[in-house]
């Protein structure tokens, strides 16, 4: 997952890869790009400019036009 989100906060993956759909360990889902990534957080940007933040345990997968967002990218 940490990797995902490394990838994800880059310039190039974040006008490429969006919107994201993060399925959280709760069954909550959040859409939105990675803002930030801090070594126990990320911090997710939503679509109305809202930023919010989940530990990375949290986070239970990550969806891109409707598929898994592949491990390796």
């Amino acid at each position: 997952m940490w990797n995902r989100l490394r990838f994800l906060q880059t310039d190039f993956a974040k006008h490429v890869y969006k919107p994201l759909c993060f399925h959280l360990q709760d069954g909550e889902k959040v859409y939105g790009v990675v803002e930030a990534l801090h070594p126990d957080s990320v911090q997710i940007k939503l679509a109305d400019g809202e930023i919010t933040a989940f530990e990375v345990h949290e986070i239970k997968e990550i969806w891109w036009r409707g598929k898994i967002l592949p491990t390796r990218i």
